[in-house]
């Protein structure tokens, strides 16, 4: 239970770093990269105001990081639980509600917010902003999505690479171990 409680905190502590530390990536990256590109001049096509000057760009790099991140982390956990013997797709999915109401309850509040409490906000939720500027939705209804496309990819990461070490690893596999035991449950 101990072990547990643990990772819960640690994956919601992994996802709120990951959020801060992808959105000043990210901007540092997209800024970096815009400058090797050569600004356009008279007629010619001007590649870095066409892809880079948008806020919407650094936004997306900022989202994709954090998606890598933690579908990379959430592979590496289905990985493990299944070599050792511990996995459990429904504590798992209790840690990515939990990661969900982290994310999201927070959002909801923006609204009676105001001055610097609201520009933290709308730097933590940097994020999803490139969802709210490319659909015209409000930060709520951004965040919704950005966090929620995250979270399932990352439980589909998961159960993937349970299925994925099982297949490679059949003696693992408990069914295959017993292979009676399915059917004895059945008949009592």
């Amino acid at each position: 239970m101990k072990e547990k409680i643990l990772y819960t905190i640690a994956r919601i502590g992994i996802l709120l770093m990951a959020n801060v530390i992808c959105s000043i990536l990210a901007i540092t990256l997209v800024s970096w990269v815009s400058n090797l590109f050569v600004t356009g001049s008279g007629g010619k096509i001007k590649i870095k105001e066409a892809f880079f000057e948008s806020g919407g760009v650094y936004s997306f790099v900022a989202w994709i990081l954090v998606l890598l991140i933690l579908l990379i982390l959430f592979i590496d956990d289905g990985v493990k639980h299944s070599a050792y013997e511990s996995y459990d797709s429904t504590s798992t999915s209790i840690v990515l509600i939990l990661l969900f109401a982290v994310y999201y309850v927070p959002v909801l509040f923006m609204s009676r917010t105001s001055g610097n409490t609201r520009t933290g906000f709308k730097g933590f939720y940097f994020p999803c902003k490139w969802i709210s500027e490319r659909f015209s939705l409000s930060y709520e209804v951004s965040a919704l999505i950005s966090i929620g496309i995250i979270l399932i990819l990352c439980l589909a990461g998961y159960v993937l690479a349970h299925a994925i070490y099982m297949k490679k690893h059949p003696v693992l596999d408990w069914r295959v171990k017993n292979p009676n035991e399915e059917y004895a449950s059945k008949d009592e």
